[in-house]
């Protein structure tokens, strides 16, 4: 097999497999049959920070997969948190906010790229 043929098979695993990834799920299981976490219905609404703790074991201490994506945005706070109360984050480190992402750059750094 030529390196083309392989880079062209392996390729084509990779299409299939994003695909399966992305296709929408009607039951989400793990491997041993658990089901995923549940979240909110509309990805825009907010998570209510009562269930911080519930989420972040369900899904970093069971790594138990979560039924619907969650959003970055939404997904930082529930880790910080977590990693809060199991004393995984240095206490002096602030936590971040969502008005401290860095505006968008050049390569250079030099002026912000145009929106």
């Amino acid at each position: 097999m030529t390196d083309a043929e392989s880079d062209c098979i392996g390729r084509a695993h990779w299409i299939k497999q994003n695909r399966a990834w992305r296709a929408p799920q009607s039951d989400s299981r793990d491997s041993e049959g658990r089901s995923g976490t549940h979240l909110p219905k509309s990805k825009k609404e907010p998570l209510d920070p009562k269930l911080y703790s519930y989420i972040f074991r369900r899904l970093v201490v069971d790594k138990r997969a979560p039924k619907e994506p969650i959003p970055l945005a939404q997904a930082i706070p529930v880790l910080v948190s977590g990693w809060k109360r199991t004393g995984l984050w240095p206490a002096n480190y602030p936590s971040p906010t969502p008005t401290s992402t860095p505006t968008p750059t050049s390569v250079d750094g030099s002026k912000a790229l145009p929106s």
